[in-house]
């Protein structure tokens, strides 16, 4: 099938550093210093990437997918949540980090004629991976939102499926910096003040209705376990108190969607989790679920129809 010999357009630039973050603020991103970890050229047909221990791998479809082990959600690798900023997409990774996806077009010339002849550069995007496996894989995306014009996932301990022996996360709050290719940590005064240090984790966080971020700490190295509930009307200042009930009406549960029929369909026990566009590209976040477990999990790059 034609699809299948389309994983040519896939072009790799860099690897992932996937190294230890210094505190270190992001650097200037000015298009000119930009080098993407792959330019893909998207097409009618679907394009197949799955998460694996050695990146993000070109596969056929999810059908034929590595025969992953299933986990627990809060420790599998797949797509938590995708951001849309400008024409961009920022897709957080459980356990991994980020995926910057930008329109290709928005590089330097040089760069674009490196990666080798594009029949169609409008229709290409540039990923970039922002990984750091070292810290975030012993830590669960309790969050992804955008703060003050930036994408950022917070980050907390999962104590439910596995006993960790590691301390609250710090830094708790990250953005991608597709400039050195890492997580760089982002202060969010709000969540700031509940300090890792003094044993302090934030392990979930939703806008709700009325605007205001509600989130709920944990401190559970305290003589007695404390559990606290906050609310923030723009996380730039203290929050104040709230209360359970308020938590939880925060959060929207929405039924269980019918499959989207601008997607092409998957396999039975596959579902796709979260989409996004960018620069004419639809990208699409795949997994496969078993009650609360996700063995194989990618992406999926596609035209829409016209």
């Amino acid at each position: 099938m034609p699809h299948l010999f389309a994983f040519v357009f896939c072009v790799l630039f860099l690897g992932c550093s996937g190294g230890k973050n210094s505190e270190m603020p992001p650097e200037d991103s000015s298009r000119d210093t930009l080098h993407p970890d792959y330019i893909i050229e998207a097409g009618k047909y679907p394009l197949w990437f799955e998460f694996s221990g050695e990146g993000l791998m070109a596969i056929p479809s999810p059908a034929e997918a590595s025969l992953t082990p299933f986990k627990p959600w809060p420790l599998a690798r797949h797509v938590r949540a995708v951001l849309k900023h400008g024409g961009e997409l920022t897709m957080v990774i459980n356990r991994e980090g980020f995926i910057v996806a930008s329109p290709a077009p928005d590089l330097s010339p040089e760069l674009l004629q490196a990666a080798g002849p594009l029949s169609k550069p409008a229709e290409a995007l540039a990923l970039y991976l922002c990984v750091d496996p070292a810290f975030w894989g012993s830590y669960t995306t309790a969050a992804a939102f955008m703060y003050q014009g930036s994408p950022a996932a917070l980050l907390y301990r999962d104590d439910f499926f596995a006993e960790n022996t590691v301390p609250a996360p710090r830094p708790r709050v990250w953005t991608p910096d597709i400039v050195s290719h890492r997580p760089v940590p982002l202060s969010v005064p709000a969540l700031d003040a509940l300090s890792p240090s003094e044993g302090w984790d934030i392990d979930a966080m939703s806008r709700g209705d009325d605007g205001y971020w509600y989130f709920r700490a944990v401190r559970k190295s305290a003589p007695q376990p404390l559990i606290q509930f906050y609310r923030s009307k723009d996380l730039e200042t203290e929050a104040e108190t709230s209360s359970q009930a308020e938590f939880q009406n925060s959060f929207t549960h929405e039924a269980e969607s019918a499959p989207d029929p601008a997607l092409p369909p998957l396999p039975a026990g596959f579902v796709y989790t979260a989409k996004g566009l960018s620069g004419g590209v639809v990208v699409a976040a795949w997994e496969e679920q078993e009650g609360f477990n996700i063995g194989a999990a990618g992406l999926m790059l596609v035209l829409p129809e016209r």
